[in-house]
This record gives structure tokens, C-alpha cells and sequence, in this order.
């Protein structure tokens, strides 16, 4: 996969990512440090990213997708060979499944969840090459 962007394509990732952070910050009460935290970056990096400032690591983009729910490949295509959908359903199916599924959550599973979620990252980020 080519990592050479320009500018125009990373304002256009952003412009596509926007709607899904603002319903995830109006809805989950998500936060730039909050989003920060859980994927192990600095707050600074997500205000880039959603001002179009710096593209998303795909990576990154990848686990910030079941945050703001959505489908990975709706913001950069070219990912759909590495997305696997979970249940034979679409990437945006799964992560819309699972988005509902957290939401019947009581407060205490979902506090649960978040800090399984927080160290499943944190565990990730340590195992990754610097």
C-alpha cells in the first residue's frame, strides 16, 4: 500500500471521519482525550487527524473505527483486503452490531468493557515494533 498522500486526500479523509466523531462525542460523550487514551496517543495527534492536519495510521484508523462506528473502508477504500468482517456480515454491519450490543450495557458492563478495550490496546501497542 502506497503512503504517499497529499494534502487534498487527507482533508478529504477527515471530512469523510467528521460526521461519525461528532455522533460518537454528541451520543458516547467520546472526547479528543478520551479517544486519545484508549488508542494510546496524544490528544494532539486525534485533533490532527480530525482537523486534517495528519492522516489516521491505518492502523489507528482501524481501531478507531469500532469507537465512532463506522466502516473503516468508507474512509480510506484501498483497507477493505484487510478488514474481515466478524460475522459474515459488512465491516459497518459489525461495527453497528456491536455499537448496539454495547448500548444495552448497563453502566458497570460498559465500564467493564472499556477497561477489557483499554488493555487490549495497551497490550497491542506494547507488542508493536518501535
Amino acid at each position: 500500500m502506497d503512503d504517499t498522500v497529499n494534502q487534498a486526500e487527507v482533508l478529504d479523509e477527515a471530512t469523510r471521519l467528521m460526521p461519525y466523531w461528532w455522533k460518537a462525542r454528541r451520543e458516547l460523550g467520546l472526547t479528543q482525550d478520551k479517544i486519545a487514551a484508549l488508542l494510546g496517543v496524544t490528544q494532539g495527534a486525534v485533533h490532527k487527524w480530525l482537523a486534517g492536519k495528519q492522516r489516521v495510521p491505518n492502523e489507528r484508523l482501524l481501531e478507531l473505527a469500532p469507537l465512532l462506528r463506522f466502516d473503516p473502508t468508507e474512509i480510506r477504500p484501498d483497507l477493505a483486503r484487510f478488514v474481515k468482517p466478524l460475522s459474515g456480515m459488512s465491516p459497518s454491519e459489525d461495527a453497528l452490531m456491536m455499537a448496539h450490543m454495547f448500548d444495552k450495557l448497563d453502566d458497570q458492563a460498559k465500564a467493564a468493557v472499556e477497561t477489557v478495550v483499554s488493555g487490549l490496546f495497551a497490550a497491542s501497542k506494547s507488542q508493536r515494533k518501535p
